[in-house]
């Protein structure tokens, strides 16, 4: 079983590109307070903002094989612009 809290993004990413429904759920555990937080500042609507979060993640999964990967250390980058 791979423990994946010691994985970097990067190496999420490429697990979530494999179909691996784990690392996407690790993903998802990592980011989704942080996504919510910037939606909320933004938007300032709860339900909005959770939208938002449901619509980031729903793109990321459709996405998943073609999604752009640069050498950063964390996928931040793409997941809030």
């Amino acid at each position: 079983m791979t423990t994946f809290s010691s994985l970097s993004d990067i190496e999420m990413i490429a697990l979530v590109k494999a179909d691996d429904e784990q690392a996407f759920a690790e993903l998802y555990k990592r980011y989704w307070k942080k996504l919510y937080q910037t939606a909320y500042d933004i938007i300032q609507q709860e339900q909005v903002a959770q939208d938002v979060v449901q619509e980031v993640f729903i793109s990321l999964r459709s996405s998943r094989l073609t999604f752009y990967t640069r050498n950063d250390p964390e996928i931040s980058f793409c997941l809030f612009t």
